[in-house]
């Protein structure tokens, strides 16, 4: 509704930001290209060596990980606890916290960022070279070496 477009309506009232079109066409238009974006991120993402997205969730977690672990618990320590709550050592335990997050946070991010640039051929579409295919009757499957298959 903030773009004008009424969802429950089919034919009318015309939409005037999209030249008198029905909110029908509006909403097909709309979807179609939010359907587009996400084809061609999943291009991109997949495309080429496919360890793409691999590097970009390794990204997102080398500063999440960080975050919740070391550096936003000690924040939250020190400016939520009331005055008094914590100790010297206490305090100073939260400070080295917080700067071991950030140095794991900004090295996390260096070595994502380093290993997406290396594996990103932004080609569109670009083949999906796994190293390693599944096969279980293979003699170089690490399942079909561990015994699994009772050899």
């Amino acid at each position: 509704m903030d773009a004008g477009v009424d969802p429950t309506t089919t034919w009318a009232p015309p939409v005037r930001w999209a030249g008198g079109l029905s909110p029908v066409w509006v909403r097909l238009v709309l979807r179609t290209m939010f359907l587009g974006s996400q084809v061609v991120l999943a291009l991109v993402f997949l495309g080429g060596s496919g360890d793409i997205i691999l590097d970009v969730q390794a990204l997102t977690g080398a500063v999440g990980m960080a975050a919740m672990t070391f550096s936003l618990p000690s924040m939250l320590a020190l400016s939520l606890l009331p005055p008094g709550a914590m100790g010297g050592l206490e305090r100073a335990w939260c400070h080295v916290n917080f700067w071991i997050g950030v140095g794991i946070a900004v090295v996390g991010v260096y070595g994502s960022v380093m290993d997406l640039t290396e594996d990103a051929t932004w080609e569109l579409g670009g083949a999906c070279l796994l190293k390693y295919t599944y096969a279980p009757h293979d003699p170089a499957d690490p399942c079909y070496i561990s015994g699994i298959l009772g050899t």
